[in-house]
């Protein structure tokens, strides 16, 4: 499957919604193709 088929999800969580006050606090990834199959999860990472 050509990789154009993928579909990366990016999960973001954070101290707030202001860009210049808030932080990212954790990111974490999934990859999946177009139905919903999990291709791979990527790492998470808590700041």
């Amino acid at each position: 499957m050509p990789s154009a088929d993928y579909l990366v999800w990016i999960d973001l969580e954070m101290t707030g919604l202001k860009p210049a006050t808030d932080a990212i606090i954790e990111i974490a990834t999934v990859v999946t193709d177009r139905d919903l199959n999990l291709i791979a999860d990527g790492p998470v990472l808590a700041i």
